[in-house]
């Protein structure tokens, strides 16, 4: 219903205002709608319980637990999401599907441990600071910048930036740095791999000034094994060049690695299952076989029957009412999300038979064109919501990416997806020499030469997204394989 009130002002000037006044069955349809399988198995539970005219389905797919297909996925507690919501970073669990009673069957050993309540690296520095004697002001600095140190160990900031926050200068953001990396355990609070070994010399070794200085300023040659050049660079032996790659062998490039990471253990339920079926590929919508909720009969025949009150009646008619509502809004969601499976077989067809390689530019407009839908009502309908395929679990939003311009051999254009630009840009990393990493120019250059029409800009975007890290921090972690490869 749309009520319109207008009326006029000082200027006597017209305005309109107008309010949208949405019926009670449209809002709580919207609201089903949004629901993945986990929310609404408790929104089905709290409207049995609270309205007698319905009842809980058992035989229904969303309580005959051992019949749906979970997706087993472990993380890091400090990752801020479960999965990645872009389809082309592929950080998704390898599908494994698995009945409620294996889950409480798994090795209880392994989850005690897991979930042991340990130190963490952060908490480790944080109890060392009360030893160095400082002012509550530098304290509380102090303690931020804690905040700043990876699980590995490592500074993961920016001292100008945290500086900034702090209302301090650059310069005392890096003494309390360098206080940092004077910590247990040896080489935390480095802000690359160089840095890290360099704080790990120790002082009464052979030479450790020189060692620093290498480890610093030439520790490609280091790794190179380019002992007679770096002996004659420094005016020692070839000898002691040995010894101190000894002595970098015993270090570890990963100050923080052996402190806890809490592991959690989050469990994916589908909303949409495709399968490659007798007649091709196939999409089922979860529960749509048999409603979860349905009619009691047992009120219905009371509701019919002459013995009843007025109050009864008139109770268990509006209850009779809410509950077909419901119903409703159950039937219209199963039969929205049955439809934008149809839809997605057919356009993203390739996606399907090349088991998740090819994807096609799709947009929640193209798609609620489609549908003859609002786009809003396409957003609700994937919002956190997962399709499964025999190769993994994927959220429904991660199918929609944008087109970008290539251009062909023959000079005629073609759209394709971002996410297999995501996906070239992938193989670009994986391919390239690990001496000398891409930047995000030559990544650029690279697919401008194969006629994507791409920007630096979004490449640097998508390799983040892709979470593909830095120029330089590839360039370290090459680096620090080969260094632990000397240990």
């Amino acid at each position: 219903m749309v009520s319109v009130h207008s009326g006029l002002d000082a200027k006597s000037n017209t305005t309109v205002a107008t309010r949208v006044h949405l019926a009670p069955e449209l809002l709580q349809g919207l609201k089903v709608l949004s629901m993945p399988v986990p929310s609404l198995i408790q929104y089905s539970i709290s409207q049995a319980e609270h309205n007698p005219l319905l009842e809980l389905d058992y035989e229904s797919d969303f309580f005959k637990l051992e019949h749906l297909p979970f997706e087993q996925v472990n993380y890091l507690s400090h990752d801020a999401t479960l999965i990645s919501e872009e389809l082309g970073s592929h950080a998704f669990a390898t599908q494994k599907e698995r009945s409620i009673a294996s889950f409480f069957d798994e090795d209880f050993s392994r989850i005690r441990e897991r979930y042991s309540e340990t130190e963490t690296l952060r908490e480790h520095l944080r109890l060392q600071v009360p030893r160095l004697g400082l002012e509550e002001r530098e304290s509380q600095n102090i303690n931020a910048l804690i905040e700043l140190i990876s699980d590995d160990g490592y500074f993961d900031g920016t001292l100008s930036e945290f500086a900034a926050e702090r209302g301090i200068c650059e310069k005392d953001a890096l003494e309390l740095l360098k206080l940092i990396q004077t910590m247990d355990p040896l080489g935390v609070g480095a802000r690359s791999l160089a840095e890290c070994l360099a704080l790990q010399v120790d002082s009464k070794g052979p030479h450790p000034d020189v060692l620093r200085d290498i480890l610093l300023n030439h520790i490609e040659e280091f790794v190179a094994n380019k002992v007679d050049f770096l002996a004659h660079l420094y005016g020692v032996t070839s000898r002691t060049i040995l010894q101190m790659k000894q002595e970098v062998q015993s270090m570890n490039p990963y100050p923080g690695a052996s402190f806890s990471q809490q592991w959690s253990c989050g469990y994916i339920v589908p909303d949409i299952v495709v399968r490659h079926g007798s007649f091709g590929v196939e999409a089922t919508v979860v529960g749509s076989e048999r409603p979860c909720l349905r009619l009691n009969n047992e009120y219905l025949s009371m509701l019919e029957s002459n013995n009843l009150d007025n109050s009864t009646r008139l109770f268990l008619r509006e209850k009779d009412q809410d509950a077909k509502m419901v119903l409703r809004s159950l039937d219209a969601r199963k039969s929205m999300l049955q439809s934008f499976a149809s839809y997605l077989l057919k356009k993203q067809y390739r996606y399907f038979i090349t088991e998740g390689q090819q994807l096609d530019p799709m947009t929640m407009c193209e798609v609620a064109n489609a549908l003859d839908v609002n786009v809003s009502t396409i957003s609700r309908a994937v919002q956190d919501k997962y399709l499964q395929t025999p190769w993994g679990s994927f959220p429904l939003k991660s199918f929609f990416s944008r087109a970008i311009e290539r251009e062909t051999i023959f000079g005629a254009s073609k759209n394709i997806s971002s996410f297999e630009i995501k996906n070239m840009i992938r193989s670009i990393v994986e391919e390239e020499p690990s001496d000398h990493p891409y930047s995000d120019a030559e990544i650029t250059d690279l697919l401008n030469a194969q006629g994507i029409v791409i920007k630096r800009r979004t490449v640097t975007k998508y390799r983040a997204a892709l979470g593909i890290k830095t120029q330089s921090s590839r360039k370290w972690i090459a680096m620090g394989a080969k260094a632990s490869q000397l240990r």
